[in-house]
C-alpha cells in the first residue's frame, strides 16, 4: 500500500500509478491523502483520474459511497441537514 500525501491535482493520480505501473506495481493499492483545500476542491477530478488507470467497475461504486459518506461527515459537523 502507498499513501499519496496532499495529492491536489489529477495529475498527480496519474503520475504515480503509472510509475507504480512501469515498476510491475500496478497491484499496489494507493491511498489519496487529500489534505488541502485544494485537494478536496478537486476530489471528483483526483476519484475519476484514479479510476481510469484503474478501469474497474466496483471501484467506481465504493468510491460514491464513500464520497456519500465523506458529505455526510460533513454536513454533520458543519450542522448541516442533508437531503
Amino acid at each position: 500500500m502507498v499513501g499519496l500525501s496532499f495529492v491536489q491535482e489529477p495529475d498527480d493520480v496519474v503520475q504515480i500509478l503509472k510509475k507504480l505501473k512501469t515498476r510491475k506495481g500496478d497491484h499496489v493499492h494507493v491511498v489519496l491523502k487529500i489534505e488541502t483545500l485544494k485537494g478536496f476542491e478537486h476530489l471528483p477530478g483526483l476519484m475519476l483520474a484514479a479510476m481510469a488507470v484503474l478501469n474497474k467497475g466496483s471501484y467506481i461504486t465504493d468510491a460514491i459511497r464513500m464520497l456519500d459518506d465523506i458529505l455526510r461527515h460533513i454536513a454533520t459537523y458543519a450542522r448541516t441537514p442533508v437531503k
